[in-house]
């Protein structure tokens, strides 16, 4: 098994937890670039905060894994 297939306790491949967060972290960066100068969307800041929480929770989690690989 290749050592980015090491899997959590959870069953998370830690490859794939990295995937998500790059492609979590580009799809904040595009929203982020089509945000009007001014008078933004309260669905288009609702979506930032989504993206926002949910990679917070995966780089915490993977910061877990890396502190505690076998718990």
């Amino acid at each position: 098994m290749p050592p980015n297939a090491i899997k959590d306790k959870g069953g998370i491949n830690l490859a794939t937890l990295q995937e998500r967060i790059n492609q979590l972290q580009a799809e904040i960066a595009d929203l982020k670039r089509r945000f009007p100068a001014h008078s933004l969307k309260p669905a288009m800041f609702q979506q930032l905060e989504d993206l926002e929480e949910e990679l917070e929770k995966l780089l915490q989690q993977q910061k877990e894994e890396q502190f505690h690989p076998n718990s």
